[in-house]
């Protein structure tokens, strides 16, 4: 069997018994040269020829084995080192100064100084060291040159033993201190290996777990959403019906209020998610900032007319009209803001101003509520921190919207921030890099006036698996158009059955069903050979939010993509731009 490999066995197996404090590379290295120096002290004192010597070289092995006891104890590997090297190079000197000077063999010794420091240390220190051994050895030979050496011996047989030993031990050190290093080198390789191994197994657990939550995520709202289009739609239209029933137009409004609730709690948790992921990317485009204000802070008016706050805008001078930014998410901010700061002020007043700043636009949302201490100003724009318990279980909430919204400012260039006093209210900020830039010209059916088609005789053809859905659509066609003929259709390959049978005036196309879903079917649509089928306009509805899944639904051949739940308004929008240049299809293909 190979020496080496079996001094390399029996080496390892004694680091593995070592405590954990002492096996971290640089200390066992010192142990290791530390208990080879003993070793080799005490074969010394076996064959050493100089009466008293075994007195010294006992005192010298008793200071190492004191310096590796201290250092196991806690003292640093470094400090250790230089200990322990500035005692024996002292001990040396002294006893080569005794017998011999420079011819003594002890001056060997002094050859191996630099290398623990170098290993252990640096190159620095190995190189500091080797200048000492070379000065000891320069100061030893001028003692030896000028007869000052402590006593003058007569060299005989024991003497040509020890200095056999001392040579043939100082030739072992050379080699077994590389050769030890290189051991703790290969280990701490391995176990650096493993532990990079062991992390990419769990880097690629976690990018599991991550697209498992993505996945269940999508689904979970995909669900949610869903029912949500329903239960919102169906409430609208009865609204509509019940103006002239007070306590029942009461019960759809607290319905309504419970829905819209209960839809924001969706797309924050969805928000947050994507937020964490990296899917979420501000859609810039051009935007009439003036409405997109008077938007978001008129849809929150509801929540303060029974209340007596003064509910205000303000926007200064100078700000620009139109602007290029993301709309939705700008609005989406705005509106957590006003929301928050009607949840949490009683009495008083709240106010969204806008004013132009030198960098671009400050916005900002003051109100006289009840204030932040300011412990927890930090700590509101962590996911799910609301401040103290009481606060969530007197407000409510899930703790997501101002975490959601500092992203969402951070992702269109600002930074959110709080300036409040407990007790005197709050005012939320940001300043977003934006610059006024010319209205955009205006579109070709601006000034068509909506539902110009309402009297023609339209068909429909809704395509979606769940029935009320379906249902859903067909009440809110039926209501704008008496004219039009609704066809319905629970999945992909059914709608393009349909309209090779009959053609359609527009297509409600939704994404997710069984059998052929939205994309498939909006793709073999638009390469049908029929021109009128290619034509014909297609709504994508869906309640799916994963924004792949989104882009390839739309690059299938949409004309319009609209998420679930949708408003009447929007939907009633889009279709009168579409059909308004379409003639009403009553032709059946036979």
């Amino acid at each position: 069997m190979n020496p080496l490999a079996v001094a390399k066995h029996f080496l390892l197996t004694v680091l593995a018994r070592l405590p954990a404090r002492v096996k971290e590379d640089k200390s066992l290295y010192m142990l290791g040269v530390g208990s080879a120096v003993i070793l080799a002290i005490l074969l010394l004192s076996i064959v050493i020829p100089y009466p008293g010597a075994r007195l010294s070289m006992g005192l010298l092995a008793l200071g190492v084995f004191l310096v590796l006891a201290t250092m196991v104890s806690g003292l640093s590997v470094q400090t250790a080192v230089n200990i322990a090297i500035s005692f024996a190079v002292v001990h040396l000197f002294y006893a080569a100064w005794q017998v011999g000077g420079i011819y003594s063999p002890r001056m060997a010794w002094l050859t191996l100084v630099p290398i623990p420091p170098f290993y252990v240390i640096g190159r620095r220190a190995g190189l500091i060291w080797m200048a000492v051994v070379l000065l000891a050895q320069s100061v030893m030979a001028y003692l030896t040159w000028a007869n000052l050496l402590g006593e003058s011996i007569t060299f005989d047989q024991s003497h040509a033993t020890f200095s056999f030993v001392v040579y043939a031990l100082v030739c072992t050190f050379l080699m077994i201190l590389p050769w030890l290093y290189h051991v703790l080198y290969e280990r701490n390789l391995g176990l650096s290996q493993a532990h990079q191994q062991a992390l990419q197994t769990k880097q690629i657990e976690l990018e599991s777990a991550i697209q498992v939550r993505e996945h269940f995520i999508g689904l979970v709202s995909h669900e949610l959403r869903t029912p949500m289009n329903a239960i919102l739609g169906l409430n609208g239209l009865l609204l509509g019906q019940v103006s002239d029933k007070p306590k029942a137009q009461m019960v759809l409004e607290h319905t309504q209020r419970s829905a819209d609730h209960l839809l924001s709690v969706i797309n924050d948790v969805l928000d947050y998610s994507q937020l964490q992921s990296g899917h979420i990317n501000a859609w810039i485009e051009r935007t009439d900032l003036h409405q997109t204000l008077r938007s978001a802070f008129e849809m929150v008016k509801p929540r303060v007319e029974s209340s007596r706050i003064d509910y205000r805008m303000a926007i200064g001078p100078g700000v620009p009209e139109w602007v290029e930014t993301d709309r939705h998410r700008l609005t989406q901010v705005l509106m957590n803001l006003l929301g928050n700061a009607i949840k949490f002020t009683q009495h008083g007043h709240i106010e969204l101003r806008v004013d132009k700043s030198p960098t671009g636009l400050t916005f900002a949302v003051q109100d006289t509520g009840m204030g932040i201490h300011s412990s927890q100003q930090a700590l509101i724009f962590e996911p799910f921190h609301q401040g103290p318990a009481q606060t969530q279980s007197r407000y409510g909430g899930n703790g997501l919207g101002l975490s959601i919204s500092r992203r969402l400012v951070s992702m269109l260039g600002g930074q959110l921030s709080v300036e409040s006093q407990e007790g005197h209210g709050s005012t939320f900020g940001f300043t977003l890099p934006l610059q006024g830039v010319p209205a955009p010209e205006p579109a070709r059916h601006d000034s068509i006036q909506a539902l110009q088609t309402a009297s023609m005789p339209l068909h429909f053809l809704v395509v979606d698996d769940h029935a009320v859905n379906r249902l859903l659509l067909r009440l809110l066609l039926e209501r704008s158009w008496p004219q039009c003929t609704v066809r319905e259709a629970e999945d992909g390959r059914n709608a393009v059955q349909a309209l090779q049978d009959q053609h359609h005036d527009l297509v409600f196309m939704d994404m997710v069903m069984p059998h052929m879903d939205g994309i498939e079917a909006t793709r073999i649509l638009r390469a049908n050979p029929d021109p009128r089928v290619v034509r014909t306009p297609i709504i994508g509805l869906t309640a799916n939010v994963d924004q792949q899944d989104l882009v390839r639904f739309e690059s299938a051949g949409l004309n319009v993509l609209m998420l679930k739940p949708f408003t009447p308004e929007k939907l009633r929008e889009q279709i009168e731009r579409l059909l308004h240049t379409q003639a009403p299809a009553s032709d059946t293909i036979p």
